[in-house]
């Protein structure tokens, strides 16, 4: 064994081999935050997200849950104001969920790149 290190390090050859490194590409953290009115919408695009993410082996937290919002409106049902004061109410529910990603640009839009409905908002913000 010590005939051959002295053979490699005679010609300046090295004993280890060297592995080749691929470049590190730096994960940074986003925030996917997704609104809807329709709580299967939201359900359905948050298990579509997560399924990529682990496809692509990417570390997520999440969902968070945020309260719902209860939007609330109370008219009169008589224009005029003539006759029995009945009110109508009108209510309108916004659930929303939040997904954190640690992960490339590149990746995150592989992950975001999928088929939503038209009542989803999603909003994409950088973490630091």
């Amino acid at each position: 064994l010590n005939c051959y290190n002295f053979f490699f390090k005679f010609f300046g050859m090295s004993t280890t081999k060297k592995v080749e490194q691929q470049p590190k590409i730096k994960a940074t953290r986003f925030r996917i935050t997704l609104c809807s009115t329709k709580l299967s919408d939201v359900e359905q695009v948050v298990k579509d997200i997560l399924r990529k993410a682990k496809n692509n082996k990417v570390a997520v937290a999440g969902p968070t849950r945020m309260p719902v919002k209860n939007l609330t409106v109370t008219t009169r049902r008589a224009p005029s104001g003539q006759g029995t004061q009945t009110f109508e109410r009108y209510t309108m529910r916004v659930y929303k969920r939040v997904i954190d990603v640690s992960a490339s640009s590149d990746i995150l839009k592989k992950i975001t790149s999928i088929p939503m409905a038209p009542t989803v908002d999603v909003v994409i913000s950088v973490r630091q």
